[in-house]
């Protein structure tokens, strides 16, 4: 006997949770998106209203307050009373923080920031059951190229510490990157590469609203959803860069790590024996290896050594990612 409003609700991720809300006894909800729903949507939609859910779509730019107040005052029009809101709005646009402009990271912002703040501020007053705010790892963790997406990230998580201080119902889950749905679903096979060798893993949708619905009955403010490989992780930490909180896990996995430096070391030796005629070209060795596999050429080897990198294929975060391999 209660509506729940889903943004970002015809997303891939959005309509999986739409399922979900539908599987466990919701009758009414409303999907808001920046545009029309796919055909897609619009099976997954007729599947629930073919079995009496009422799922209304509404093309909403939540970040304006007009519009999402207009969108609200309709909600309390036309529908049982509003009980939940599942916040899922968000865009990408990456690149390193040099490269970073004021338009880019607004853009970034605004649906994440600006859309959760309008509807804390439309709602204060309601009588909700539920405030859950979909974050994101990178908040946590850093994210290569994705200064602007953490920063949104971050605000929705203080946003879920400040209504938890005016003691209305607040939730921020920190997820990881979601398979088969949502945004890392739609990554090239380059930052899918990277993620993974990052040790963080895609969470399957059937897990990932398991989860869920634990972490809506426990009833944090803030928690951590995500797959993660801890010893993969950890090691690719610049042991002076961890944050604190790491401390205890890179000390688990320390002696692993220890063992895993045995590549550098057998380098160092190999150029600290080499005399000094061939010491070039087994430097240059390790760089054609290094610049194979972050490129993920197969066969081992460069396309054509006498060529820039950067016609090769190399971007600002692959160069990122080269600079740290070789370092």
């Amino acid at each position: 006997h209660a509506c729940y409003l889903v943004t970002g609700g015809l997303g891939g991720l959005g309509l999986e949770l739409t399922r979900w809300l539908a599987a466990r006894g919701a009758k009414c909800i409303v999907l808001v998106g920046r545009s029309t729903p796919s055909q897609g949507a619009l099976r997954i939609i007729g599947e629930l209203r073919s079995r009496g859910i009422k799922v209304d779509c509404h093309r909403c730019d939540i970040a304006d307050p007009e519009h999402c107040a207009a969108l609200l005052a309709k909600i309390n029009q036309e529908h049982i009373p509003l009980r939940g809101i599942f916040h899922l709005a968000g865009i990408l646009d990456d690149g390193l923080l040099r490269d970073q402009t004021p338009a880019r990271i607004a853009a970034v912002l605004a649906p994440k920031c600006w859309g959760a703040w309008n509807l804390h501020a439309l709602t204060r007053n309601m009588r909700l059951d539920h405030f859950v705010l979909f974050s994101s790892v990178a908040s946590i963790f850093g994210s290569p190229g994705q200064g602007n997406y953490a920063a949104a990230n971050a605000y929705l998580d203080a946003l879920a510490h400040y209504r938890r201080w005016w003691n209305l119902p607040a939730m921020s889950i920190n997820w990881g990157p979601w398979g088969k749905v949502g945004m890392a679903a739609r990554m090239g096979e380059g930052d899918e590469r990277r993620r993974l060798e990052a040790g963080i893993q895609s969470i399957e949708p059937a897990l990932g609203f398991w989860m869920l619905e634990r972490l809506i009955w426990r009833n944090s403010t803030s928690m951590v959803a995500a797959q993660i490989n801890w010893y993969t992780f950890s090691r690719r930490l610049p042991a002076d860069l961890a944050p604190p909180w790491m401390d205890d896990l890179i000390k688990e996995y320390q002696n692993d790590m220890d063992h895993d430096s045995s590549e550098a070391s057998a380098w160092r030796q190999r150029v600290e024996e080499c005399p000094n005629a061939d010491r070039l070209d087994l430097l240059i060795s390790l760089l054609q290896q290094k610049a194979v596999h972050v490129l993920g050429h197969s066969g081992g080897i460069l396309p054509d050594t006498d060529r820039p990198l950067n016609e090769l294929g190399f971007d600002s975060l692959t160069g990122v990612e080269f600079c740290n391999a070789v370092g």
